[in-house]
């Protein structure tokens, strides 16, 4: 089982803003993905991505569904986002991880509108580094649903 300390940089004596820090910087689960992430849509195969919103996901999801399809050239397969069932492996997944219903999935596909847990000073210092929002500012190459 990996190291709950090595995934969430957490330190008993630790805060949000500490454990933050760690899931941030470049090298830090958060970090090195959204680095990841900006090195691809600025990177030589940006043609080749689809960017896909978890808000459109969540309030469109045949259309998001039938873009995902279309950009990987597969014919749309029929989704019924009323009616999910649960992959039971997951939930052994989690609690072998130890973070049990950390993947969690409802009967139905829904868009929630949920308060941040994150002090307010915190989430205002990375709502701005959603740089997928602003399209005018991404290659246009690179498609967002």
């Amino acid at each position: 089982m990996p190291e709950l300390s090595g995934i969430f940089n957490y330190e008993p004596g630790g805060t949000v803003y500490s454990r933050i820090d760690g899931l941030a910087k470049g090298d830090g689960m958060a970090g090195f993905a959204w680095n990841a992430l900006r090195e691809a849509v600025f990177g030589p195969q940006a043609d080749r991505l689809l960017l896909v919103r978890h808000e459109s996901l969540t309030s469109d999801p045949l259309r998001t569904l039938a873009a995902i399809y279309d950009a990987i050239g597969e014919p749309l397969f029929a989704h019924d986002p009323e009616h999910i069932e649960p992959a039971l492996d997951m939930i052994e997944f989690d609690t072998r991880l130890g973070t049990p219903g950390l993947h969690d999935v409802r009967s139905s596909v829904r868009a929630e509108t949920r308060a941040t847990i994150l002090p307010p000073d915190l989430f205002a210092k990375f709502e701005a580094d959603a740089f997928w929002e602003d399209t005018a500012k991404l290659p246009r190459s690179v498609r967002v649903v």
